[in-house]
């Protein structure tokens, strides 16, 4: 996993491994969901639980505890009973990147959990609000270089892929952009729909529903892939290269 991606991956407790027993799931089984109703990792955690729960025969429900760039549901899935009926929607940031940029998330990320499966990764794209004069990477790269700490980026908080992908290219490009972190996916949409934060490095889910806030709000300029994305065919720029 690089920080030009978003992974998710479903875990579970690890304790759980030497507990299971043959009539699982005999219960409703509960996915954490460590970001905010109509995230783009909620979306997938519904789709993934609807086949889910043909397959298992069980109910699940999906359970949102959006906060901490994914630490509080995290921690919420450690403090449940280890048998496997409470999962967490893994990413990047709750997995990997937020033990190395904070003193204590409050659980240890290959300890307390095992993983069941990866269930997807999309590229990030750029994306700016509609007013800032800029319709290219190359524009809004000059743009950054020439107002130094005038830019604002948002995330869903330290350590997320928003932010990861957001300081990776601000020290690239050598130019000084702002971190503003949000609790919720929903306020760092609001923000960037109404130019409050000029950017955001997100996914494609995320910019359909910015797109739906108002007529031309935002503007996609770059994905972070190899070629063009289908949703996207006379949009955001590929070219794997963060750099125009």
């Amino acid at each position: 996993m690089v920080t030009r991606f978003a992974s998710l991956v479903l875990v579970l407790l690890g304790a759980f491994m030497g507990t299971a027993n043959a009539q699982y799931p005999n219960k409703q089984i509960t996915l954490v969901v460590p970001f905010s109703i109509g995230s783009g990792s909620d979306v997938v955690a519904r789709l993934i639980v609807a086949e889910m729960a043909k397959t298992l025969n069980q109910t699940i429900i999906v359970e949102n505890k959006p906060g901490a760039g994914g630490n509080i549901g995290a921690r919420a899935v450690v403090a449940a009973r280890p048998d496997g009926y409470t999962i967490l929607l893994g990413t990047l940031g709750n997995l990997a990147a937020n033990k190395t940029l904070m003193p204590d998330i409050g659980y240890d990320p290959e300890k307390d959990f095992e993983p069941i499966s990866m269930i997807g990764s999309f590229p990030m794209i750029v994306i700016v609000n509609s007013d800032l004069p800029v319709n290219s990477l190359a524009d809004l790269t000059a743009y950054a270089r020439s107002h130094p700490k005038k830019l604002n980026y948002g995330s869903i908080g330290v350590g997320s892929g928003n932010h990861l992908a957001g300081a990776f290219y601000s020290r690239l490009i050598e130019a000084q952009l702002t971190h503003v972190a949000y609790k919720t996916a929903e306020q760092l949409l609001s923000e960037t729909v109404k130019g409050d934060i000029q950017l955001t490095m997100n996914s494609v889910g995320n910019l359909r529903i910015m797109e739906g806030q108002g007529p031309n709000r935002v503007k996609a300029l770059a994905v972070a892939a190899t070629r063009r994305l289908e949703d996207l065919p006379g949009g955001a720029d590929g070219g794997g290269s963060w750099v125009a």
